[in-house]
């Protein structure tokens, strides 16, 4: 491995080759099946505690957030499924969604107060200054 991170280089220089790849969601994808195991030194989780504690029950995510997280979540699931080191296909028992932001709103000052969200197109005949960006 370490000679194919490092690259010949001019004396006094070194090159390296990146190995830090993979996204945030990739890595924190399988953090579950730690949390059932935190102290073995010897494998990510002993299946024996895996099969026991099983999948998660509930996750609850907007897609933004859920989208990455569920594909490398599922991804990892079924390599160690696939494996034979966990004892179920799916990570996740049900999914609940809460949406999807599609845009932003404008928060609308009454007399001093601030009054409800609004989507921009209702601040349109209102004054430049009773309206802020949220």
């Amino acid at each position: 491995m370490t000679e194919w991170v490092n690259l010949p280089s001019e004396p006094g220089t070194s090159l390296k080759r990146e190995t830090n790849t993979m996204p945030g969601y990739a890595g924190s994808s399988w953090y579950f099946l730690r949390y059932m195991d935190p102290n073995n030194t010897e494998t990510f989780c002993d299946r024996k505690v895996s099969d026991y504690w099983g999948q998660v029950d509930l996750y609850i995510g907007g897609t933004e957030h859920a989208v990455g997280h569920l594909l490398y979540s599922r991804l990892w699931t079924k390599v160690l499924f696939d494996l034979g080191l966990i004892g179920f296909e799916e990570p996740y028992r049900k999914l609940v969604n809460q949406g999807m932001i599609t845009g932003s709103s404008v928060s609308c000052t009454v007399s001093g107060e601030r009054t409800s969200s609004f989507p921009p197109v209702c601040a349109i005949n209102m004054k430049p200054t009773s309206f802020m960006w949220t």
